[in-house]
């Protein structure tokens, strides 16, 4: 007698429903698994850009910048000054009118051809302290600083008495249009405007420019000056 002989299936054994329910199953179970392999990928990356982000952002907050530094200028010890002098063009006759104007410009000098040499070197140096004033014209060459000139440096804006032979020469106003006590600029020089008062009467006079440097050495020169009244031209 002919057998017929099957090889067994392992689902052959449950009936139709149940494997169709259990492959229905398996199915869903499979999709959900795939669907949660991609929600876990996708939050890891967003993790990971957000971890990118946080440490680029550390990264700026922590970096350092070295600023620059400008060299510091070096500072010129004061030295001994010789005479100051006068630079450029000077008019040797002036008019007391109270509105003329005239310009002086004026050098620091070394002494480097003796202490009241104008041939002395210019000294290049901003910062040395100048003042102008007029005074009687004097005799001879003799003038001078009263002894206490140093002390008068502190407060030099005060007028100034110089002295020849045993007479005082007192301070004359003049009118300024710019500072009577100034500064030096980088070449040694300052410039001064002024005019002369009606009051002051007609003669002889000298203007006295007066260097000081750092209240440690100073000097002085002056220039003879010839003042009219109005109209004596």
């Amino acid at each position: 007698m002919q057998q017929t002989v099957y090889q067994p299936h392992p689902d052959l054994s449950q009936p139709d429903g149940k494997r169709r329910q259990s492959s229905s199953i398996v199915f869903i179970a499979l999709t959900l698994f795939a669907l949660a392999g991609l929600m876990i990928g996708f939050a890891v990356g967003v993790i990971a850009h957000q971890k990118q982000s946080v440490n680029t952002t550390k990264g700026t907050a922590i970096t350092v910048t070295h600023p620059k530094t400008s060299p510091t200028a070096t500072t010129i010890q004061p030295y001994e000054l010789g005479c100051p002098w006068f630079v450029g063009n000077f008019t040797g006759t002036q008019v007391a009118d109270g509105s003329t104007q005239y310009t002086l410009t004026a050098q620091a000098k070394d002494t480097s051809h003796g202490n009241d040499c104008p041939a002395n070197g210019p000294v290049k140096v901003a910062g040395i302290t100048f003042k102008l004033w007029l005074i009687q014209r004097f005799p001879g060459k003799n003038f001078r600083l009263p002894d206490s000139a140093k002390d008068t440096f502190t407060n030099i804006q005060n007028p100034i008495t110089g002295i020849a032979g045993n007479k005082s020469f007192p301070e004359i106003s003049l009118s300024f249009a710019t500072p009577q006590v100034q500064q030096s600029n980088s070449q040694g020089q300052v410039t001064w405007k002024y005019t002369i008062p009606a009051s002051v009467q007609p003669g002889n006079y000298d203007l006295i420019i007066l260097t000081d440097w750092s209240g440690k050495f100073y000097n002085w020169s002056w220039i003879e000056l010839a003042i009219q009244k109005a109209g004596n031209n």
